[in-house]
């Protein structure tokens, strides 16, 4: 499968019946953070449940996927850049229908002044199949604790 953010925004990648639970994940893994640094709000929405519980670096809990989207990624993604997952730490845990993955990621957050500084953290992500495809039911987003409490602005506007 390829991971990278599909050309097609209306639909959740679907899962290649040949490939592993890990590449699976991994697949899924990529789309979002692909849609995260894009800032593709939709497309994002295609990978989740509708009755999701989120819990974020911004959000305490959000119930819903308008919840998640409007009170963790919209403040969240504009933010910050660059962000990754660490494929090497990957972990998962659960059966063929409900999976469990356990991630540290990456990214860059801006200070008020617009100067950038390294923001990791880590993430849990409860995916459940639902026909050829993988819908996140619950996602676990936090800061290291190294810079929990760091706030992080819009990136600065560079003229050409």
């Amino acid at each position: 499968m390829n991971a990278a953010a599909p050309s097609s925004p209306s639909h959740a990648p679907v899962i290649a019946p040949t490939t592993s639970p890990r590449e699976q994940v991994i697949d899924w893994l990529e789309h979002f953070a692909g849609f995260l640094r894009e800032r593709r709000y939709e497309d994002a929405r295609t990978l989740f449940s509708p009755g999701v519980v989120g819990f974020g670096t911004k959000a305490y809990v959000a119930f819903g996927l308008t919840a998640l989207e409007q009170q963790q990624w919209r403040p969240i993604w504009q933010a910050s850049s660059a962000f990754r997952f660490d494929f090497s730490e990957l972990r998962l845990f659960g059966d063929d229908s409900t999976i469990v993955a356990a991630v540290p990621w990456t990214s860059v957050g801006y200070d008020a002044t617009g100067a950038p500084f390294q923001r990791p953290g880590r993430a849990t992500v409860v995916l459940n199949r639902e026909g050829e495809r993988l819908l996140a039911v619950h996602t676990h987003f936090s800061l290291a604790p190294t810079i929990s409490g760091k706030k992080s602005y819009p990136p600065p506007v560079v003229s050409e």
